[in-house]
Parts: structure tokens; sequence; C-alpha cells
């Protein structure tokens, strides 16, 4: 009778536990001095992360959190994320999840979150703000920015990716005023 209670005991604990372990894990970063969040930040994907930014055309808050394994131990957590509030100008600004995934997940999202801002048009994005279009433009900078970063990640010989990886999502708020647009 003692091993029945105990065993009711330990799979209403395993219960409480698993509900208490589901996280929301949305991004990883949080070093906002830098010109995007996290960059070179080396413990951005052991624990919690999170960063807010406000200027007179946009506010944001963005959090990390550590997911929990099957033991109720942490996992690393191999989210990272880029968020610029103001992208060369006011008026842009810029953000992307990277979702780690595999043995080596966390290393592969902070090595997108690092390289895919270097491989976007400045330029471009502060034109369509002056004078925008449909986003067309800077929909295609995009997709162009998040294959070159996949093409630049294949060729990085110091990272196995070959069973790791990282789902990205990406996009740009751009715009006057009153004329605000996002591209995606």
């Amino acid at each position: 009778m003692g091993s029945a209670f105990s065993k009711k005991k330990k799979e209403k604990k395993t219960m409480e536990r698993d509900k208490m372990n589901r996280r929301l894990s949305v991004a990883g970063g949080g070093d906002t001095d830098s010109q995007y969040s996290g960059a070179g930040d080396p413990q951005a994907h052991q624990g919690q992360n999170s960063e807010k930014f406000s200027n007179s055309l946009l506010r944001y808050a963005s959090l990390s959190n550590a997911g929990y394994g099957p033991d109720g131990g942490k996992k690393t957590n191999q989210d990272s994320y880029v968020s610029v509030g103001e992208w060369g100008d006011a008026t842009v600004s810029v953000f992307a999840v990277f979702d780690g995934h595999g043995s080596v997940g966390h290393t592969v999202s902070q090595y997108c979150k690092k390289k895919w801002p270097e491989h976007m048009d400045k330029s471009l994005m502060k034109s369509e703000t002056q004078n925008p279009g449909n986003g067309d433009a800077i929909t295609k900078m995009l997709e162009k920015s998040f294959n070159e970063t996949n093409r630049n990640l294949e060729k990085d010989r110091q990272i196995d990716s070959s069973l790791s990886g990282t789902t990205a999502v990406g996009g740009v708020v751009y715009g006057p005023p009153g004329r605000r647009k996002v591209a995606m």
C-alpha cells in the first residue's frame, strides 16, 4: 500500500513539475549596448535575457528564457534574437528570432544572430522609409540576407551544423509616422 501512495505522489510531482516547466522560449540576447542585442555575449544562451526599447515611433520588449529537460533541469537556451529599434535611422527597426535545435543549436542561432545583420542593406531600408513603396524591395532584401547567412554557415567549418540548425523569422518595421509598414 505504501508503494501505491508514493507512486501517486511521484506522478503528481511529475505533473506539477511538467506544468511548471512549460515556458515560452522566444528569444536570446540582451546586450543593448551593441549594434544588435546580445552580440558577443557568450552567456546569452544560458538563462533568461530581456530587453526593452522605446522611441517616439515604437515600443517593444524581448524575453528569452531557457527551458527545462525531462529531468527538470535547465536546458541550454538555444534561441537568439536581433532587435534593433533604430537601424541607422529612427524610422527603421529590425527584428529576427533564431530558434536553435540540435546539439549545437545555440551556436548556430548565435552565429545567425551575429552574421544576418551584416547582409542587410541599410541604404535600401532608409530610401524605402523616405519613399515607402509596397515593401517588395525590403522583402527581397530580407530573403537574400537569410539565404546568404545560410550559405555562409554551411561554409563555416568551425560549426558542425549537419545535425543542428535554427529556424528563423525576421522583419523590418519602417516608414514615417502615420505610414508605418512591416516587411517580412
